[in-house]
C-alpha cells in the first residue's frame, strides 16, 4: 500500500542522445527518504515537508478500486498511511503515472496491511509502460 522506489529519473521535456541524464537513487532500506517518491514528495527539498506529489501534480494516481471510497488515492504512496488498500477482487491494480517523467526501476518497495491472511499480498507484478499505459511489460513477477 505504500511504494518506496529506487529508480533513475528523467524528464521526459529533456532529450538527450546518451540516455545517461538523470538522477540516480539508492535507498538504504525500504521506505526510507532516498526513493523517487519521496524526492517528488518534497521537490527534492531538504528543507520542506512531505507533500503528495499526486496533489502537486507530479504524479498521477488510480487504481482498479478502493477498499474504502472516502480515501483519497494519494494514501497509497503516504509516508503515513492508514489502511490503503484495493477491494479483494481478481485483476486489482495501482497505476503509478509519472506522466512528465520517464523512470527506469532498479528497486522498490511494497508492504501490505496487517498480519491478516486475508489482507496479505500473495502474487502480484510490477509492470512498466513507456506508452502511457496502452502496453505494459512484466518488469518483476512475485
Amino acid at each position: 500500500d505504500y511504494a518506496s522506489s529506487a529508480a533513475v529519473l528523467e524528464s521526459k521535456e529533456e532529450e538527450e542522445e546518451d540516455n545517461q541524464h538523470g538522477i540516480i537513487f539508492k535507498p538504504e532500506r525500504p521506505f526510507d527518504e532516498n526513493g523517487i517518491i519521496f524526492h517528488l514528495g518534497t521537490q527534492n527539498s531538504q528543507t520542506d515537508a512531505w507533500r503528495s506529489p499526486q496533489r502537486t501534480g507530479i504524479l498521477k494516481i488510480s487504481s482498479s478500486t478502493i477498499y474504502d471510497e472516502k480515501m483519497p488515492l494519494d494514501e497509497f504512496i503516504s509516508p503515513s498511511t492508514n489502511f490503503a488498500v484495493t477491494k479483494n477482487r481478481p485483476g486489482g491494480w495501482i497505476r503509478l503515472d509519472f506522466s512528465k517523467h520517464s523512470i527506469q526501476p532498479t528497486h522498490y518497495s511494497l508492504r501490505h496491511w496487517g498480519n491478516d491472511d486475508a489482507m496479505a499480498l500473495r502474487n502480484w507484478k510490477l509492470e512498466g509502460s513507456s506508452d502511457g499505459g496502452m502496453s505494459w511489460t512484466v518488469l518483476m513477477k512475485h
